[in-house]
């Protein structure tokens, strides 16, 4: 059975693996799952200091790659309001109802 820091591992890999599917909703449960493991844990070993360094680099590539889809919604959002902004003002103002019928 995996001591406490594999376990943190192998969360820490699953968390990787949700961000990198797109599959952000299913986040929310590892916090939890994170705590508990992390609560029970020993002073550290030697081995175990080993696993940690694998922990923190998994969970730094995961920060990066979770800042690169903010940064990029940031931008689809951006463009989309642009898109909407000029929609709405393009051929300007509608005309009243029935005035493309009235003989002028």
């Amino acid at each position: 059975m995996a001591n406490g820091y594999d376990a943190l591992l192998m969360l820490a890999r699953l968390e990787q693996e949700l961000v990198d599917t797109g599959r952000f909703d299913e986040l929310d449960g590892l916090g939890e799952q994170w705590q508990e493991v992390a609560a029970g844990l020993p002073d550290p070993t030697p081995e175990d200091r080993a696993v940690l360094e694998e922990i923190e680099l998994t969970v730094w590539t995961t920060v990066a790659a979770v800042r690169l889809q903010h940064e990029e919604t940031s931008r689809l959002l951006t463009l989309l309001d642009r898109g909407r902004r000029a929609v709405g003002t393009y051929g300007g103002p509608f005309p009243a109802p029935g005035a493309l019928n009235a003989r002028g």
